[in-house]
């Protein structure tokens, strides 16, 4: 399973919801985005990540699997999802 090298800002944000425990729905709400929206950035994550489904997902967004939040120069897109290379 190989993470992406960048997603969006937004995309970020559903996956750090979806790592929260919240449903497309309450991340819906949260983010003020229809739950069609959410489900579409769920959906690119799950491919990007290489993952079958929303669970694997979440446990991919925790700190423990090494997973940060870029920011400064030549970051295009913060906040993003990345993980480092080793």
């Amino acid at each position: 399973m190989a993470g992406p090298k960048e997603v969006s800002a937004r995309e970020a944000e559903v996956l750090a919801a979806l790592a929260g425990g919240r449903s497309n729905a309450q991340i819906a709400r949260q983010l003020q985005i229809s739950i069609r929206t959410v489900e579409s950035h769920v959906s690119a994550l799950l491919r990007k990540y290489g993952v079958s489904d929303r669970h694997e997902l979440a446990g991919l967004a925790t700190v423990d699997q090494g997973f940060t939040t870029p920011t400064g120069p030549g970051t295009s897109r913060t906040p993003g999802w990345h993980r480092p290379h080793p």
